[in-house]
């Protein structure tokens, strides 16, 4: 919907709105969009058969929609974080971040957080070369990779023994996107390798 209230073709906003989304999932903010799409009529009353006109509304949300616009959230995390985060961390311990946000939010709020303090974050397909994994002064390889790692839950999907085995040795880690199958199968892998999960 245009600002004089035309409605127009998504693809000659398309770039603009995937701009603003991205920038403001850089700052760390939830992107959510707002549309809507006029019912003239339904085929369910509400009040006497209201499951019915629940899975009516649903099934006509799937196409048609006329987007109004982006609202960001910024929910930014509780002053003390990055300091408890700051003492794990001396303390050894590897602070693992999960959630349903998407990977540039994650990413962000992970920053604001101190989860990710490395320059370098990896990508997915690091996993399947060995020249991630880091040697330590006597050519051996070192037991943690001092670098970060995001990825989504349906990367997680596709990963063998191998690649989890690399993975659970990154120091950073920041899962998005996950269901709370993924969150289970993320604390089995680390537990299935010995690590003590919390």
């Amino acid at each position: 919907m245009a600002p004089d209230g035309s409605i127009q073709p998504l693809h000659q906003a398309r770039q603009t709105i995937e701009t603003i989304k991205n920038r403001w999932s850089a700052q760390g903010k939830r992107v959510l969009l707002l549309a809507q799409k006029p019912l003239e009529s339904t085929t369910s009353d509400p009040i006497a058969q209201p499951r019915e006109y629940e899975n009516e509304i649903l099934g006509r949300a799937t196409s048609g929609l006329i987007l109004i616009g982006l609202v960001g959230i910024f929910d930014p995390p509780r002053d003390e974080i990055p300091e408890v985060v700051n003492i794990l961390h001396g303390a050894g311990v590897r602070v693992f971040m999960l959630t349903g946000d998407f990977k540039i939010t994650a990413a962000a709020i992970a920053r604001q957080c101190g989860i990710i303090t490395s320059h370098q974050v990896d990508h997915v397909s690091h996993l399947g070369s060995r020249s991630v994994l880091e040697k330590d002064t006597t050519g051996h390889e070192s037991e943690v990779v001092d670098r970060a790692m995001v990825m989504s839950g349906a990367d997680l999907e596709d990963l063998d023994n191998e690649q989890w085995s690399t993975l659970c040795r990154y120091r950073e880690i920041v899962f998005a996107r996950t269901t709370p199958e993924h969150k289970l199968r993320i604390v089995k892998e680390l537990q299935s390798r010995k690590l003590t999960v919390g």
